[in-house]
């Protein structure tokens, strides 16, 4: 008698991953994971503030929270990685068209602004966000 085999999902493919000593950083559309000695850490995009990548290898976040990565090479790459993958996953949570009914594109610089000075969006994404919204 054959067994029906119940359908495999298809395993989440990292976009980037770096392993130093049996731990590990990997980076998805949504999401950075890290395994340390103390267990693994998921850390959404929406939430990351700071990258660090000078003698050592860190992430900031909204709350202020710091995490420590297991990184011993690729740390630029990584960084950028994690910029990049933040703007798109911002920029895919955005509705589609420049402005909602009922708000003006200056009320949506006046939000963009808002999440900039809260530290949720970058310097770079608030410039990148009101060009788009102004058309230029």
């Amino acid at each position: 008698m054959f067994k029906r085999q119940q359908p495999q999902q298809p395993i989440e493919q990292p976009l980037f991953e770096t392993r130093v000593l049996g731990m590990w950083c990997r980076l998805y559309t949504d999401r950075v994971e890290i395994k340390s000695v103390t267990g693994v850490d998921t850390i959404p995009l929406s939430q990351v503030v700071g990258v660090e990548a000078g003698m050592s290898f860190g992430i900031t976040t909204t709350g202020g929270r710091q995490y420590s990565v297991p990184v011993s090479t690729k740390k630029k790459e990584l960084r950028q990685a994690i910029l990049d993958a933040r703007t798109k996953y911002l920029a895919s949570m955005q509705p589609q068209s420049n402005t909602t009914p009922g708000n003006s594109i200056a009320d949506e610089i006046a939000k963009l602004h808002t999440l900039w000075q809260q530290g949720i969006i970058s310097e770079a994404d608030f410039e990148q966000g009101k060009k788009k919204l102004l058309g230029i």
